[in-house]
């Protein structure tokens, strides 16, 4: 999975994460707790595993083209998305992700 990502207050416009699809990416289509950004713990019931999906390529130089060239330029990404099927909007995805301290130096 690559996702991009804007942190607030941060110098640092977007970052592209990658991630395994280890079924740690989670999805909903029902209204999650208010919780559901910020715990850690909250139960993956009423969640459902992203799956792995084919993405069409983008034509070359057009809009989108050099995020999508960055992003899957590795051979072990994976694109991720919903399960085949119907979907109310809105979507809420979420995955729990362990920073490591960092020590300025």
């Amino acid at each position: 999975m690559v996702a991009r990502l804007k942190l607030a207050g941060s110098s640092l416009d977007r970052v592209i994460i990658r991630s395994a699809a280890d079924r740690s990416w989670l999805y909903t289509t029902s209204t999650p707790p208010p919780a559901w950004t910020t715990d850690p713990t909250l139960s993956r019931r009423g969640w459902a595993p992203l799956v792995e999906r084919p993405v069409p390529p983008i034509a070359k130089f057009t809009s989108g083209w050099y995020t999508f060239e960055r992003a899957t330029r590795d051979p072990q990404t994976r694109p991720l998305g919903l399960r085949p099927g119907p979907h109310t909007p809105p979507v809420r995805v979420r995955k729990v992700f362990e920073v490591p301290e960092v020590t300025p130096g």
